[in-house]
C-alpha cells in the first residue's frame, strides 16, 4: 500500500529535469509525490512496483513535455486511466514548459481538463494542479474547522451510567478492530481454472478490517453497505471510518482531500427526496443541528460543492416506513455518483425485497466478536475506565477485568446461545458497565437489558475526581423510572422515531407519566438524571434526546406492551410484517414469566405470518423465556389446512409436550404426505427417552392416596412376582431419581374412595409426570366405587377396571398397557448415537449408475457397487456439534456466534472438511464405533438409490415443500434439519437436496470415474485416503439454502479446498456397517 502518496507522476524519461523540478515544487507545497527514480529500488522488478502504485495511489498526473509522450508512457497511462476510471479518481494531463502549442494527445487525454504550465512554473498554474490533486482550491478554507469539530465530537464514548454524563472514554483506546465478511464477484465454476478458484476462495475467506473497506481492489469505485444484527457494531464501524478518513484518506484508498461526514439517514424525509439533491439538504440540516450553530451556515453547501466526500450514512433500517426506505435506496443509487463515496449501515432485517441496492454497493457483514476479541474488549475497557474515573483504582479495574474474562469462558457460560450474546459489542459493553457497578452476570438477552437498566437506575457511590460531595440519591426509584422510560420508548417507537425527542417535549411526557403515578412533576430533574447520571438517554443533537441504543428502546417498548397487556397486543401483533417491530416481538416473548407468549403467538399463528414468516416464529420459540404450547394446538386441528399443519409441525420438531405429541400422533395418518411425514418425525424425534430397563429402573410407580396404602401393596405383590419392578408413592416425597427412573406411572383408585391428587405432593407429582413421556395408566382396584375424572395433565388416559379380584388377567392387562407402540422403522434399521443424538439409517448397499450428463464434472455415467453402511438421517446440527466442542475445546465454526446460524436444530455451517474429519475422529474414539465422512459414491447412492432418480424424492423439480433453496444470501438462513420430509430420499434420509452443501471424504477428481476404478468398481471409502491426500480439494454434494435448483440434483458435484469454511457448508456422517449392525 502506497500510504501517504498524493500523486503519481507519469512522464517521458527525456523530460526528467522538468519533472524533477515540478516534483520539488509540489513537495514544497506539502504534497507527497511518487517519482520512479525515488521509489524504484535497483535490482528489483519495476513492473510489480508500478502495478502496486497504480492500484493504490489516489491521483495520477500525466506530464507532457517538448518530446510529447514517450514510447512506454502510453501503455502506462492506459493502465493508470483504467484503474482510476474504475475507482472514480482523477487523472490530470499536465503540459510542461516547452510543450508544443498544439500537443498531440490521445483521445482519452483530450477529453480531460488539463493543467497548462507551458508559460513556466506560475503560482496560478501550480495552484490549479494542487487543486486537481487535493480537491481543494488554494486560498479556499480547507475545512479545518469542520475537521476539528468532527474529530472532537467523535473522539470519546460516554461512560454510560457513570459520573455525570461528561465522563468519556477515548474511542481509540477501547476500540477493538471489527471484522467484515464479504463476497467477491461471483466466479463461474465452469469457466474458471482451479488456481483462479482457490485464489477467489482465499480472498473470500479472509475477513476485512474497517481500514480495508475502501482500499481493496474489489471496492474500486464502489460504496460499502455495512450489514449486521442489532448491537453488532455497525455505527462503531462508521465512526472508525470517520477517524481514519480525518487522519489520512489516502490510506483508506480514497482521494486526497476527501472529507468524511457522519449523517443520520433516518433524518432524510419524504420532502427531502423531492429536492434536486436530497443528500445536500440532509448534509446542511444535520451539520446545523448537530453543531448547534457552531459551524458556518453555508458549510454543507461548500462541502457538497467540494465533491470529495465520504458520506457515513447511519441507520437505513431506522427509516421505519418500508416504502420511504425503498425510495431512499433509489435516491442513493442515483445521487451517489462521481467522487462521492459512501458507507451505509443497516440491520439485516431492514434490507431485502424492495429495499436493495445495485452492484455499486458491496455488502460487508459485521462479524460477531470472537473469543479473542471479547477478551480484548474487556481488557481495553477496564484499562481505560480508571483514566475516565480516577477514583476507580487501576488495581480494582484489573481484578474486575480478570473476573469477567474468566467468567466469559467459565462453567455455565459455554453455550452457543451465550456466545451469540457476548458476540455483540453492545451487550458486552453493557456487561462491563454492569460488572463495574456490582451487578450480576445475566445469561439471556432480555436479562442483559433488565440487569443493565436496574444497575444504571440505581445509586452508585463512586464519585468523579474532584467532587467533594458524594452523588445524591436518584430522584426516582427504579420501578418509577422504568415506568417513565417505558412510556418514552413506546411514544418514540410507535411513531417510528429514534432520537429526535425535543427537550420540552421529553419533559412534558415525563411529567405526564409522573402525575399518573402520583409523583411530583419534576420533569427537568428526571430528564437530566436519565441523561447525565444514568446515561440511558443521550443527547443526539443539542436539546434533542433518544435512547443510548435502538435495542434499549425496543426492550423498553416491549416492557410497555407487557404492562398494558391485551390493550395494545392486537396493535403490535398486527405489525409482524414491519421490520421496525421485529425485535420488539422477540423481546416480548423473552420477558420473564412468559405471560405474553401464548397471547402473542396465538395472534401470530392465526395470521398469515404462519406461512409467510416461519423464520420469525422460529426466532420467537428460540427467544422465549417460557413456552406455552396451547396456541399451537389449533393449527394442528384436523380442520386446518395441510399447509398450516405442516408449518407448525416444522416449528415444533423436538417438542415433547404431551398435548402436542398427541395432536401430532393423530396427524401421522393424514392424507397429505408432508403432514404425515412431519408428524411421524415429530413423534419419533420428540427428544424424550424412556429409562433403560434394568435393576435401577422402575417399571411402574403406583400413585395412590395414603388411605389406600394396603390396597396398593396388595396390587404390587403379583406384579412383582411377574418380574416387574414396582414402587409405591404413598406419603413419601418423591425425589428426582423417581422421575428419571420411572418408565410407567399409575393413578390408583382404591376402596377408600380418595383421589391421590387430594394430597398436595401427589398432585404435584401427577402434574410433573403429565408433562413427561412416561407411560400413564389409571387403575380402578377391586371393591372401589366409580372413579372420578382424571386431572387435565392426564387427559386421554382411560381407567382400567381390574374387576372383582387381582387375578393373573390383571397382571397381563397391566403388562400389556406398559408396552409402548413400536417406532415407525424396524429397530435394526435405525440407530441413535447416545452421546450426540445423531440418528443413523441403514443403507442396504447395491449397484447403481453414478453421475449425470448436465455438466462435464458429472460425466461419464458409470456403474458403482456400494456395500451396506449406516448414514446420518440429517446433517450434523448445532446442538450435536456443541457436544463435540464442549468435550474437545476445538475452535468454533466460522459462523458459530452469528444469530442467523445459531438455532440448535439448524445444520452447523462454516465448517471445513478438516473440521468435519476431526469431528468424526473424536466420535469414533468417544463412541467406540467407526464413524467417517461418506465417500462421494455412498452419498450419491443414499440420495438416489438404484433407480437413477434425479433428486432424492424422484424426478420432479424442487419446490418449497421438498427443499430449502433459492433464499436471499444476505437475509436467508438454513432451515431446521428435517423440515422438508417430502424431500426424503429412497432410504429415508432428509435434506440431501438443499439446506447445506455436505463434505464428502473423497479428494476431488475431474474424471471421477477413475475413483471407482481404483476401488475395483466399488464406491466404498478407500482406507487411508484422508491422510494420503491431505492437501487436495475435497468433494461437496447436495446444494445449499441460497443455491439454485440445478445444484440440488443428486449427481451435481462441487469441490473446494479442505480448509474452506462457508455459510452453507456442513456435513453428515456415515458409519461402517460392522460398527452398528450389532
Amino acid at each position: 500500500m502506497a500510504k501517504g502518496f498524493d500523486v503519481f507522476l507519469s512522464h517521458n524519461s527525456k523530460d526528467k529535469p522538468a519533472v524533477r523540478e515540478l516534483a520539488g515544487k509540489l513537495r514544497a507545497r506539502g504534497l507527497t509525490v511518487w517519482l520512479d527514480e525515488d521509489q524504484l529500488v535497483p535490482g528489483r522488478p519495476w513492473q510489480e512496483a508500478l502495478e502496486e502504485i497504480i492500484r493504490s495511489i489516489p491521483c495520477a498526473a500525466v506530464l507532457v513535455g517538448k518530446d510529447g509522450l514517450g514510447p512506454w508512457e502510453i501503455p502506462e497511462m492506459r493502465a493508470a486511466l483504467s484503474q482510476f476510471a474504475r475507482r472514480k479518481l482523477p487523472v490530470i494531463p499536465v503540459l510542461l514548459p516547452g510543450a508544443a502549442q498544439e500537443p498531440e494527445l490521445p483521445l482519452f487525454l483530450q477529453e480531460l481538463t488539463w493543467v497548462d504550465l507551458r508559460n513556466g512554473w506560475t503560482e496560478a498554474g501550480l495552484d490549479r494542479l494542487q487543486w486537481g490533486i487535493r480537491g481543494e482550491k488554494a486560498g479556499e478554507p480547507s475545512f479545518a474547522a469542520y475537521r476539528a469539530w468532527a474529530a472532537e465530537r467523535s473522539s470519546g464514548l460516554s461512560l454510560v451510567g457513570v459520573g455525570r454524563g461528561d465522563v468519556r472514554m477515548r474511542f481509540e483506546e477501547v476500540y477493538v478492530p471489527l471484522r467484515f465478511g464479504w463476497r467477491p464477484e461471483r466466479l463461474d465454476r465452469e469457466e474458471s481454472s482451479a488456481r483462479e478458484r482457490v485464489r477467489w476462495l482465499a480472498e473470500e475467506a479472509r475477513d476485512l478490517e474497517v481500514k480495508e473497506a475502501f482500499r481493496a481492489p474489489h471496492m474500486a469505485g464502489r460504496h460499502a453497505l455495512i450489514l449486521g444484527h442489532p448491537g453488532a457494531g455497525k455505527t462503531t464501524a462508521l465512526l472508525k471510518l470517520l477517524h481514519l478518513c480525518l487522519a489520512d484518506p489516502v490510506s483508506l484508498g480514497l482521494a486526497a482531500g476527501t472529507v468524511p461526514v457522519f449523517l443520520r439517514l433516518r433524518r432524510l424525509t419524504a420532502a427531502d427526496l423531492e429536492q434536486d439533491h436530497p443528500l445536500e439538504v440532509l448534509l446542511t440540516r444535520e451539520l446545523a443541528e448537530l453543531s448547534g450553530g457552531a459551524l458556518p451556515a453555508d458549510l454543507g453547501e461548500r462541502l457538497w460543492r467540494h465533491g470529495r466526500l465520504l458520506l457515513l450514512l447511519d441507520g437505513l433500517d431506522e427509516i421505519s416506513d418500508e416504502a420511504l426506505r425503498t425510495r431512499v435506496c433509489e435516491t442513493l443509487h442515483w445521487e451517489l455518483q462521481g467522487p462521492l463515496r459512501a458507507a451505509i449501515s443497516c440491520r439485516f432485517a431492514g434490507y431485502g425485497r424492495r429495499v436493495r441496492f445495485g452492484e455499486r454497493f458491496l455488502p460487508l457483514e459485521v462479524r460477531p466478536l470472537d473469543a479473542g476479541q471479547c477478551r480484548k474488549l474487556v481488557e481495553l475497557w477496564f484499562r481505560e475506565a480508571p483514566r475516565a474515573l480516577p477514583d476507580f483504582p487501576a488495581a480494582d479495574a484489573r481484578r474486575a477485568a480478570d473476573r469477567l474474562q474468566a467468567a466469559l469462558d467459565g462453567p455455565g457460560y459455554g453455550t452457543q446461545a451465550w456466545k451469540v450474546l457476548i458476540g455483540s459489542p453492545l451487550l458486552l459493553t453493557l456487561l462491563c458497565v454492569t460488572v463495574l457497578r456490582g451487578g450480576q452476570m445475566p445469561r439471556q438477552r432480555v436479562a442483559f437489558y433488565e440487569e443493565c437498566l436496574r444497575v444504571l437506575l440505581g445509586r452508585w457511590s463512586r464519585a468523579k475526581q474532584g467532587e467533594i460531595e458524594p452523588p445524591s440519591e436518584p430522584p426516582l426509584d427504579p420501578e418509577t423510572a422504568l415506568a417513565v422510560l417505558r412510556s418514552l420508548a413506546w411514544d418514540l417507537h410507535q411513531s417510528g422515531r429514534r432520537d429526535d425527542l425535543a427537550r420540552l417535549d421529553a419533559v412534558d411526557k415525563i411529567e405526564q407519566r409522573l402525575v399518573c403515578l402520583g409523583k411530583p412533576p419534576i420533569g427537568f430533574t428526571v430528564l437530566d438524571w436519565l441523561h447525565r447520571d444514568a446515561g440511558i438517554l443521550v443527547e443526539a443533537a443539542p436539546a434533542e434526546y433518544g435512547f443510548l441504543h435502538l435495542g434499549v428502546q425496543e426492550y423498553l417498548t416491549a416492557l410497555e406492551v407487557a404492562s398494558r397487556g391485551e390493550e395494545v397486543l392486537d396493535q403490535v401483533a398486527a405489525r409482524w410484517r414491519e421490520k421496525w417491530w421485529q425485535e420488539v416481538l422477540l423481546l416480548l416473548v423473552g420477558l420473564p414469566g412468559g405471560r405474553l407468549f401464548a397471547p402473542l403467538l396465538g395472534r401470530l399463528l392465526a395470521s398469515p405470518a404462519l406461512l409467510e414468516r416461519e423464520d420469525l416464529l422460529r426466532a420467537c420459540l428460540d427467544e422465549a423465556a417460557e413456552r406455552d404450547f396451547e396456541p399451537f394446538l389449533k393449527p394442528l386441528d384436523a380442520t386446518e389446512s395441510p399447509e398450516r399443519q405442516a408449518a407448525v409441525l416444522r416449528l415444533l420438531f423436538g417438542c415433547s409436550e404431551p398435548r402436542i405429541l398427541a395432536a401430532a400422533s393423530a396427524l401421522q395418518t393424514s392424507p397429505d404426505p408432508s403432514v404425515a411425514a412431519l408428524a411421524q418425525r415429530l413423534v419419533a424425534g420428540s427428544g424424550v427417552t424412556s429409562p433403560t430397563a434394568g435393576p435401577e429402573a422402575i417399571d411402574l410407580l403406583l400413585l395412590h392416596h395414603p388411605a389406600d396404602q394396603a390396597a396398593a401393596q396388595a396390587l404390587a405383590e403379583p406384579l412383582r412376582k411377574a418380574g416387574l419392578h414396582i414402587d409405591l408413592a404413598g406419603e413419601e416425597l418423591l425425589d428426582a431419581e423417581h422421575f428419571e427412573r420411572t418408565y410407567g406411572a399409575a393413578i390408583v383408585w382404591g376402596p377408600a374412595g380418595r383421589a391421590p391428587w387430594e394430597e398436595r405432593n401427589l398432585e404435584l407429582c401427577l402434574r410433573i409426570f403429565g408433562r413427561r413421556d412416561t407411560v400413564k395408566l389409571a387403575l380402578r382396584l377391586p371393591g372401589s366405587s366409580l372413579p372420578p375424572s382424571l386431572p387435565p395433565e392426564w387427559s386421554g388416559v382411560v381407567w382400567l377396571d381390574l374387576g372383582s379380584g387381582l387375578s393373573a388377567d390383571c397382571v397381563r392387562v397391566i403388562r400389556h398397557a406398559l408396552i409402548k407402540p413400536p417406532p415407525t422403522r424396524a429397530a435394526p434399521e435405525v440407530f441413535t448415537e447416545p452421546l450426540t443424538g445423531i440418528r443413523f439409517l441403514r443403507v442396504p448397499g447395491g449397484r447403481f449408475q453414478m453421475g449425470g450428463s448436465v455438466s462435464a464434472a458429472e460425466r461419464p455415467v458409470h456403474k458403482v457397487q456400494i456395500s451396506p453402511f449406516w448414514f446420518g438421517e440429517t446433517p450434523v446440527t448445532n446442538r450435536q456439534y456443541a457436544v463435540f466442542l464442549g468435550k474437545t475445546g476445538s475452535p468454533e465454526p466460522r459462523y458459530w456466534r452469528d444469530p442467523r446460524f445459531s438455532s440448535p436444530d439448524q445444520p452447523v455451517v462454516g465448517v471445513s472438511w478438516k473440521d468435519a474429519v476431526v469431528f468424526c475422529r473424536w466420535l469414533t474414539e468417544a463412541s467406540g464405533r467407526q464413524v467417517m465422512l461418506p465417500s462421494e459414491a455412498q452419498w450419491e447412492f443414499a440420495a438416489r438409490g438404484a433407480d437413477g432418480r434425479e433428486y432424492p424424492w424422484g424426478n420432479e423439480r424442487p419446490d418449497a415443500t421438498r427443499a430449502c433453496f433459492g433464499l436471499d444470501i444476505e437475509k436467508g438462513q438454513p432451515a431446521a434439519v428435517g423440515s422438508f420430509p417430502a424431500g426424503r430420499g429412497p432410504f429415508g434420509t432428509l435434506d440431501q437436496a438443499g439446506n447445506v452443501w455436505e463434505w464428502c471424504r473423497d479428494a476431488y477428481e475431474a474424471a471421477y470415474a477413475k475413483r471407482a476404478e481404483k476401488g475395483g468398481g466399488s464406491g466404498d471409502p478407500i482406507e487411508g485416503e484422508e491422510l494420503a491426500r491431505e492437501g487436495v480439494p475435497r468433494v461437496l454434494r447436495g446444494g445449499g439454502w441460497f443455491d439454485s435448483a440445478e445444484c440440488l440434483r443428486a449427481a451435481c458435484r462441487n469441490w473446494d479446498p479442505a480448509w474452506y469454511r462457508f455459510l452453507d457448508f456442513g456435513f453428515r456422517i456415515a458409519a461402517a456397517a460392522a460398527s452398528l449392525d450389532s
